[in-house]
Parts: C-alpha cells; sequence; structure tokens
C-alpha cells in the first residue's frame, strides 16, 4: 500500500500503528473502508488525523 510511510509493531491499545499520506479526507477514506477495513484479520480501524506537524529543533 503506497500511502503508507511508516508502519510499527505496537503494545498496548493496538496491535499496529500505521502512518498513512494521502492528498485529502476522500483519499483517507477510500484508504480506511476500502484498503485496511477490509482486510483479513482487522476488527478495528481507529484514526487521528494530525493538525499540526511540530519539529523538536530548537534551533529555528
Amino acid at each position: 500500500m503506497r500511502q503508507v510511510v511508516h508502519s510499527h509493531h505496537s503494545t498496548g491499545n493496538f496491535d499496529y500503528l500505521l502512518q498513512v499520506e494521502v492528498p485529502d479526507l476522500p483519499a483517507y477514506e477510500d484508504v480506511h473502508a476500502n484498503q485496511l477495513a477490509g482486510l483479513p484479520g482487522v476488527a478495528t480501524v481507529t484514526s487521528y488525523v494530525t493538525m499540526k506537524t511540530l519539529s523538536a529543533d530548537t534551533t529555528a
């Protein structure tokens, strides 16, 4: 899936954490509803939308 830019196998509330990049919300809806949610073994998909990317660079 070319929209996935990072993937992590994690512990806690979720088994996997995927970072996807898409141009807009309709494109994300396609990834969510038609690609991720339909995979075998996927019971739920939880989403978080980034409002702003913060940089750890304090020299700016």
